[in-house]
């Protein structure tokens, strides 16, 4: 599957909400397949996308309570958005994730990070994790570009890869 890409004419970031959540479902799924998935079994695949790609895991974090707050920010326009990364807000801490980017080197990423990092440091959280997987190495030269280091690797039970979780302080 070819990802359909629209430039986005700036690199504005927008909360997503609900109405959002078809999209950032596309984007997840086509990111997905264009790069990982492709080298991985099929039936692995669909069973990850199945518990993290699906219209109910995006509409709960975006609708979580103060316990499991989750903030999604998207870039591009609301039917075709270019990229999109969550702040999820646990037990005190920033965990970055789904950083989805349709098409690397335009810098929409490197922004959707340092826009979460920032919002992360506007809450007064003191550490930011991030969990990554180890043949992504895209994201982890971008986490590691922001700071980011290794802290604990643990293999992700359904489709049985590497995970780096990667830590950064936020303290000043």
């Amino acid at each position: 599957m070819a990802l359909t890409v629209l430039a986005p004419a700036s690199l504005e970031i927008r909360i997503a909400t609900r109405e959002d959540v078809p999209a950032l479902r596309g984007l997840k799924r086509a990111v997905v397949a264009e790069t990982w998935g492709r080298d991985h079994d099929t039936a692995d695949v669909d069973h990850w996308l199945g518990r993290f790609a699906v219209p109910g895991y995006f509409a709960a974090r975006i609708d979580a309570g103060p316990d499991c707050a989750s903030t999604f920010f998207v870039v591009g326009p609301p039917d075709v958005p270019t990229g999109m990364a969550a702040l999820k807000v646990r037990d005190g801490r920033a965990y970055i994730g789904d950083v989805y980017v349709a098409q690397r080197g335009q810098g929409i990423g490197r922004r959707l990070l340092g826009h979460a990092l920032e919002e992360a440091k506007g809450l007064g959280l003191p550490l930011a994790m991030a969990d990554v997987f180890d043949g992504n190495q895209a994201a982890l030269h971008l986490l590691r570009a922001h700071g980011f280091r290794k802290v604990e690797e643990y293999t992700e039970p359904s489709l049985r890869i590497a995970v780096s979780r990667l830590a950064k302080s936020l303290g000043a």
